[in-house]
């Protein structure tokens, strides 16, 4: 049993390897360096998103906004998919 002065260490603790200080285990660098790549996608998503909402705001104004943001995603999406396409061989270019 800890008395009242005692205190378990914690992995966030200080400790000194190599005359070096270390906030975190020395296995958790990979999942630290995933989040921040899942937190750089969110905020690339969350840029492009707003990026859209800006344009259809932008060009349909406030009035007709949910309209035209369904006619600027179809046709958003139809562009995505014509592009997607696979481009065709020489032989069916003739």
């Amino acid at each position: 049993m800890l008395g009242l002065g005692a205190s378990r260490p914690t992995t966030a603790s200080i400790r000194l390897t190599s005359k070096t200080a270390t906030l975190t285990r020395l296995g958790a660098c990979d999942t630290l360096r995933v989040m921040g790549m899942i937190r750089t996608l969110f905020w690339v998503v969350l840029f492009l998103f707003f990026t859209f909402c800006f344009i259809v705001f932008f060009e349909h104004g406030s009035h007709d906004f949910v309209p035209g943001f369904k006619q600027e995603f179809e046709r958003l999406k139809s562009f995505v998919v014509s592009q997607a396409k696979p481009t065709p061989t020489p032989a069916e270019k003739k």
